[in-house]
Formats: structure tokens, C-alpha cells, sequence
């Protein structure tokens, strides 16, 4: 398997513990050796591994938790670091968040060290769209 596809692998696994509710699957994503750091939509920043494990936690005991739907993955994987960003959406909800994630290889294995979400609007969506057609890019 190809570091990207290592990459793409772990990056399904945080959306299916996410989707799950699993938390030991997604304590498991989370880096331990180096420091890290979570922005949740609508969230302070977190930068304590055991306050980012602890807001999984509050999040998957919300009732009717919808699904986070993630689409147009980028990924940029150089050396021991991955970059991926991508859009979300919630099943069933109109919002948008444009989503990043930093990979680190710890002990050979793809571990997650940041994870930052925000809100877009419907405007700014149309617009790179739109920017990605006229160069060519897709869209």
C-alpha cells in the first residue's frame, strides 16, 4: 500500500469511528507523541490530547448525531506528514465545512495530530467551483 492510500485509510477510519460513535477506534486515530489540536465547528480550540479525546466523547453521546459525509478529498502526503482537506456535510443538513487534517507516521502508522473544521457558505462553494472550472481543474 502506497503512503497515500495509508493516508486515505486512516482518514476513512476517523469518518467511520466518527459515524459510529466508536471512541476507541478514535482514540486510537489520535497521535500520542506529538502535540495535538482540534477546532470543531462551533468549538474553542483544543490542544490537549485528553480534551480533544474528551470532546468525542460529549459529541458522540449528542441524540440523532448525523452522519459527517466527507467529499472532494485532497491529499498531500510528504515524508512522515499528510495534509488532507476536504468538505463535509451532516446527513440530512444543508451546512458545509471545509475540513483539514494533518497525518503524522508514528510508529509506522498514519496518527492524526490536527483536525480543523469550519463552516462555508453556499457563495463560497459556487465560487471554487466555479474557479475550478474556468481552470480546468474539474469541478
Amino acid at each position: 500500500m502506497t503512503d497515500q492510500e495509508s493516508v486515505r485509510a486512516a482518514n476513512d477510519e476517523y469518518y467511520r469511528a466518527y459515524n459510529a460513535r466508536d471512541f476507541e477506534a478514535m482514540e486510537k486515530i489520535w497521535a500520542k507523541n506529538v502535540p495535538v489540536t482540534c477546532i470543531h465547528a462551533s468549538y474553542p480550540k483544543l490542544t490537549n490530547r485528553d480534551d480533544v479525546l474528551k470532546s468525542y466523547k460529549v459529541i458522540f453521546e449528542v441524540p440523532n448525531l448525523p452522519e459527517s459525509i466527507h467529499q472532494q478529498d485532497d491529499f498531500v502526503v510528504t515524508g512522515d506528514v499528510a495534509l488532507v482537506t476536504a468538505y463535509e456535510r451532516w446527513s440530512g443538513g444543508q451546512k458545509v465545512f471545509a475540513s483539514s487534517k494533518v497525518f503524522i507516521r508514528e510508529d509506522g502508522e498514519w496518527k492524526l495530530f490536527l483536525h480543523h473544521s469550519s463552516q462555508v457558505t453556499q457563495r463560497v462553494l459556487r465560487s471554487g467551483k466555479e474557479r475550478q472550472k474556468k481552470n480546468g481543474d474539474g469541478g
